[in-house]
């Protein structure tokens, strides 16, 4: 191999190691528009509730084991600055769900707060919106859908949307449908 190949290749090889070194749990394979910074942010608020595993590369909960972790970045009010959702957990912290989800969104001073963590299998962008945030709709189990929507600092809870007729009639607050 030519001197020139080999000092490429050794660069190469030392900028993955380094990158990989950076990486947290959360953003293991993760190719966002996060900084270093606001991973280490978002996964420090992470692990208030979650410890990390000896190996460093998973999630642990007391009594439930390893957690599996699953991180989406989106731009939910395409302000250019990236909103984080962290897909979460198992049938011991979630329950029949089988996985719990936070949003983390960065506020007007620069700091990530966790906008949910609950259990819930996924989430629909819904076209109602207020301050440029969509509401968004949370599907577990069951034919009776949360949905959250945008206070002007965070997401709280709006109503209930049925699946299917009869869906929602045992909680009260249901979605009007317009």
């Amino acid at each position: 191999m030519p001197k020139t190949s080999l000092m490429l290749a050794i660069t190469l090889l030392s900028a993955c190691s380094s990158s990989q070194a950076q990486r947290t749990p959360l953003f293991a394979t993760d190719e966002s528009r996060l900084s270093a910074a606001d991973q280490a942010a978002i996964h420090a608020s992470f692990t208030e509730r979650f410890s990390v595993a000896s190996d460093g590369l998973h999630f642990l909960y007391e009594g439930c084991g390893e957690i599996p972790v699953e991180t989406e970045v989106v731009d939910l009010n395409n302000d250019g600055t990236a909103e984080v959702f962290i897909y979460w957990g198992n049938s011991c912290t979630s329950g029949h769900t089988g996985r719990s989800l936070s949003l983390y969104v960065k506020d007007s001073s620069g700091a990530w707060g966790d906008q949910l963590g609950f259990a819930a299998f996924d989430y629909t962008i819904l076209p109602a919106s207020n301050a440029g945030y969509p509401d968004l709709e949370f599907g577990g189990p069951g034919f009776c859908f949360a949905v959250w929507s945008w206070n002007g600092s965070r997401y709280d809870f709006k109503c209930n949307s049925p699946q299917e007729a009869g869906g929602c009639q045992y909680t009260g607050n249901v979605c009007q449908t317009e």
